[in-house]
């Protein structure tokens, strides 16, 4: 209607040439002055309308590298990846030893399990958390327990058929995947339970590989924590000040595990004929301490020498034995094996000989790491040539 109008107008009274051309100009000068502002207010408007609306809230991967949570330092950017747990001289005052036999995070190798666990405690503020991490905590029913890093606070975790995803992305490490007891498929898994005679247990722990969990989101104080060994998974989520320790690695131990001069030099002897003949007149001490080097060195030919061949006592063939060694026992390096057998066996030389009325058998008594309070049996069986073999299954 203005439209027509202004037509109307123009028709009546046209201006001239000039006068038109000073008229747009001074109109279009005019625009200018208020058009300008408004301008840049709408933009000012929709600019942040995209930052609260439609741009996504700061996630952990545009954190940076670190943020403080509750007095924590937390990264995002990085993450371990790698399965090796080193073995440390602990001499840091502010660190802390426990040997905890949580089967929670093993992978096959008894990890975690085989000697004392040297602890960063979250407090001492060193270090940072980081994803991968190994954690000792308690729950609420003061049970210790041993687990990995999954999610961080803000973020979110779903698992699909044991493998992980955080904010949507498939987890790529070592641990982003299911496994139970070093197992990685169902086949892998009915061979280790029937080695292992429980085949009973091979439901749970078939379920427990394909472990799933629907999509949910941290919030800004809570971790997501999960067991290598899936066998113990569930949906653990922690506040950060849940979190007691962080795992650094194994305890080295203070003092090895090793033979005298003259034990050493029979060792080598019989380890090249297995003759008894060179074990004849040693002590029942030296015989234990020969066993346990055996099992150092993985050798368990040699190792099933050393056990009782006499008639009544013996529990499994040679066979048996070195088929068991090569599919069930867990698959250490030597530096483990000697640091396991250390922790197990590291006081049996001043051990205690304790000969049975039947004169034909006994037990050395020894305090270990693991029970330094309580006397542990060693058990021992004479010959018919008067020669001290150790029993089957001897720790009692």
């Amino acid at each position: 209607m203005d439209h027509f109008k202004e037509k109307q107008n123009d028709e009546v009274q046209r201006p001239n040439q000039s006068q038109n051309k000073l008229g747009e100009h001074k109109e279009k000068k005019d625009r200018l002055k208020w058009q300008l502002p408004v301008a840049l207010a709408s933009f000012s408007i929709l600019a942040i309308i995209i930052v609260l609306f439609v741009l996504p809230k700061d996630t952990p991967s545009q954190k940076g590298n670190t943020t403080e949570n509750h007095g924590v330092s937390i990264s995002y950017d990085q993450q371990i990846d790698t399965p090796e747990i080193p073995i440390i001289e602990n001499t840091d005052k502010s660190l802390k030893s426990m040997y905890l036999r949580d089967f929670a995070m093993d992978r096959g190798r008894y990890d975690y399990v085989i000697a004392p666990l040297v602890m960063e405690p979250v407090t001492s503020k060193k270090g940072q958390i980081k994803r991968g991490q190994v954690i000792y905590y308690s729950d609420k029913n003061q049970m210790d327990h041993l687990s990995r890093i999954i999610g961080l606070p803000g973020e979110t975790v779903e698992i699909e058929d044991g493998v992980v995803f955080i904010n949507g992305k498939k987890l790529q490490t070592f641990y982003g995947s299911s496994q139970v007891r070093g197992a990685k498929t169902e086949e892998e898994l009915k061979n280790i339970y029937s080695l292992q005679n429980s085949p009973e247990e091979l439901p749970n722990a078939t379920e427990k590989l394909h472990y799933s969990l629907k999509l949910f989101t941290l919030k800004e104080n809570e971790i997501f924590v999960l067991p290598d060994n899936r066998e113990y998974a569930e949906k653990t989520i922690l506040k950060i000040n849940d979190i007691d320790s962080i795992i650094l690695g194994y305890e080295n131990a203070k003092v090895q595990f090793t033979l005298n001069k003259k034990e050493e030099e029979i060792y080598k002897a019989f380890k090249v004929d297995f003759n008894q003949k060179h074990l004849k007149g040693l002590q029942p001490i030296s015989i234990a301490k020969m066993y346990v080097w055996a099992r150092i060195d993985n050798l368990p030919k040699l190792e099933y020498s050393f056990y009782t061949d006499r008639k009544g006592h013996i529990q499994w063939t040679l066979k048996e034995h070195i088929k068991d060694a090569k599919t069930v026992q867990p698959k250490l390096t030597r530096t483990e094996r000697k640091l396991y057998e250390t922790y197990s066996f590291n006081n049996i030389e001043k051990g205690k000989w304790h000969l049975h009325k039947d004169d034909d058998s006994g037990y050395i008594s020894f305090p270990t790491y693991v029970n330094p309070n309580e006397e542990t049996g060693f058990q021992m069986i004479r010959n018919k040539d008067g020669i001290w073999q150790v029993a089957f299954m001897p720790i009692q």
